[in-house]
């Protein structure tokens, strides 16, 4: 069962007011001794480690709100995004989880959709950071955390329950670079874990974020567009049968086959009694024997039986 974790309780991490860093309140002093402030009102910080509850920062109660600049926005996940795009900028390597993607499987002759099937993209794999800068651009597309990987860019999107995804897999079609979103939501309950431990909060995110797969999920993958394309030509290649279309195929087999399978009559062994309603001449013949042997007309050419 997921915990949802309120604003303004159980914020792992602050601002330091000595230089601006975050820090884990597992290695500030406690109460205001910690000396942080909340980076969205600027209202001073407390530390906050006792026995009952998992170690946090919580604003200052009453007496200090004359230093609040502004509203606040902060939470414990405003608190864990903003640690995360600082561990980001110092980070060596980044786990990434497997990225399946599913491939429509459509009946053979009405075309529908009868079943999906999986393929694989990527496998789950460490990834080494060549760059990282946060909240930036890749070309007009804004992201949270912008890495390259062997030159290749690879963004990241935090994303929480106060939080959606702000783009989807669409906006990076035809691309060169992969998108990955990290759950805060869940990572946050697993930090719950490490309150009062060795190495606290800060730890504990540091090895999620880049030594696990927790919470992050495939957004958009360069390989995927060649691997639908493939599907796709595959498909087409399938029905038309070796570059024959099926159509085609079906027909000429047909034409090999006797007529009398299909019970239709023979035109060519037919025969008529023609009659010219010019000259008033009768004549029999086939189906091809339409013109009048007299006067060499057959525009007013009757059928008058068949037999």
């Amino acid at each position: 069962m997921m915990v949802v974790m309120s604003d303004f309780l159980r914020i792992p991490f602050g601002k330091s007011k000595i230089n601006g860093e975050w820090v884990d309140v597992h290695d500030v002093p406690s109460g205001l001794a910690c000396d942080c402030i909340c980076p969205s009102c600027e209202t001073p910080l407390v530390a906050r480690k006792g026995n009952e509850r998992e170690w946090h920062f919580a604003h200052a109660p009453k007496g200090v709100y004359d230093k609040t600049k502004s509203e606040c926005e902060y939470s414990a996940y405003v608190s864990i995004a903003l640690m995360t795009k600082q561990l980001f900028l110092k980070c060596g390597n980044v786990s990434l989880p497997t990225y399946n993607i599913r491939l429509p499987v459509r009946d053979k002759f009405t075309q529908k959709i009868v079943i999906f099937t999986d393929s694989k993209v990527t496998e789950a794999s460490v990834v080494s950071i060549q760059s990282c800068s946060v909240e930036t651009y890749y070309l007009d597309i804004k992201v949270d955390i912008l890495t390259y990987v062997k030159s290749v860019p690879l963004a990241f999107y935090l994303i929480h329950p106060e939080r959606v995804l702000p783009v989807n897999k669409d906006d990076f079609k035809g691309r060169t670079i992969g998108v990955v979103s990290i759950n805060l939501g869940i990572i946050a309950n697993a930090l719950r874990q490490a309150s009062g431990t060795s190495g606290g909060y800060l730890n504990c995110l540091a090895k999620l974020l880049f030594e696990d797969s927790l919470g992050k999920e495939w957004v958009y993958h360069t390989r995927q567009e060649k691997i639908l394309s493939d599907w796709d030509k595959d498909r087409i290649k399938e029905w038309h049968g070796n570059g024959k279309s099926k159509v085609r195929d079906i027909s000429l087999s047909a034409h090999n086959l006797k007529i009398s399978e299909f019970n239709i009559p023979d035109y060519s062994k037919l025969r008529y009694r023609f009659k010219c309603q010019g000259c008033g001449s009768e004549w029999n013949g086939s189906n091809v024997d339409r013109k009048c042997p007299s006067c060499g007309e057959f525009l007013y050419t009757k059928e008058l039986s068949v037999g």
